[in-house]
């Protein structure tokens, strides 16, 4: 699961930035320093995120992801748990 969170937050870290390039600056403000700092506020609500409750996307991959595990080997589920 951990996994999955991860690629989520590096999804949204990805759509923030994309979305802050659509922002018009002033050039008054706009500085290497100042997108350094922006970059690692994305980051880092990015990660809040999706360590929260996220989109959903970590959720729905581990789904998918232990569906195709448990295709791959018919035998799991067979198996008995042993004492």
């Amino acid at each position: 699961m951990e996994v999955a969170k991860k690629f989520e937050s590096l999804l949204i870290h990805q759509m923030l930035k994309e979305m802050r390039k659509t922002i018009q600056k002033s050039e008054l403000l706009n500085s290497f320093s100042l997108q350094q700092y922006e970059s690692m506020l994305d980051e880092e609500i990015a990660n809040t995120m999706a360590e929260d409750r996220g989109i959903g996307l970590a959720d729905m991959l581990f789904y998918q992801l232990s569906r195709l595990e448990d295709a791959a080997d018919p035998t799991a589920s067979n198996k008995m748990p042993e004492n």
